[in-house]
């Protein structure tokens, strides 16, 4: 009965982290720029673009249809747009301890080396930490992150007046980066054009979007 309780515990630890990483977007603009002005915008060169071909043009789909949305026209970059946009990408790895079941009490090292059964995702080979005669030990649990974003500049000023960034925990399935990229660009892109100067404190200028359902039927749902 213990040891079900136990692998019980755990199976809901694993639930609840599978869910924990929550994308993040973050906006800031220049709050003198007259957004109202803008009609017109061009894609210029991204200095570091997504090494997917497929997923880079995705990205670029995602803000056209955005800034379309909020009444821009594209041009090319010789047809003296109002705006010239660009984008970033990159993937870096974040590195979690997860909690697995001992099944037994341990007598070893308070950290180690451990050989067996990882937590849920085959045989596992590598450092681990548990405590004497404890349930539990901890499991590094390596994800990508992947980052985008966004910038757009005033030609005529040549100065940035709107950057938009997104982060996301990546997966295997294409389809579902897809719609990730999706739920980044609308959230970045909720509360263009931004109205108003601002009347907050600096350190409280970054808007922070949760995920909404209007964000999901937009860019579709795929479970799993």
């Amino acid at each position: 009965m213990k040891l079900l309780s136990t692998v019980l515990s755990f199976l809901f630890v694993l639930l609840a982290y599978g869910n924990a990483y929550a994308d993040k977007v973050n906006v800031d603009w220049d709050r003198q720029a007259n957004f109202q002005q803008y009609r017109t915008y061009a894609w210029l060169e991204s200095q570091n673009p997504a090494e997917d071909q497929l997923m880079a043009k995705r990205i670029v789909q995602a803000v056209d249809g955005q800034l379309s949305a909020k009444g821009l026209r594209r041009v090319e970059p010789g047809q003296d747009p109002d705006l010239s946009v660009a984008y970033e990408s990159g993937v870096s790895q974040k590195v979690s301890w997860l909690p697995y079941p001992v099944p037994y009490p341990f007598v070893a090292p308070t950290c180690g080396w451990y050989g067996g059964p990882g937590p849920g995702w085959g045989p596992y080979w590598g450092p681990a930490c548990v405590w004497w005669d404890a349930q539990y030990g901890v499991y590094p649990l390596v994800q990508d992150v992947g980052t985008l974003a966004v910038n757009i500049v005033d030609e005529r000023q040549k100065q940035l007046v709107w950057r938009g960034v997104g982060s996301d925990a990546l997966k295997e399935n294409p389809e579902k980066n897809a719609r990730k990229i999706c739920e980044l660009v609308a959230k970045m892109f909720r509360k263009y054009p931004p109205s108003g100067p601002c009347c907050r404190h600096l350190s409280k200028a970054i808007e922070v979007f949760p995920i909404e359902q209007s964000v999901k039927e937009e860019c579709g749902d795929y479970s799993g």
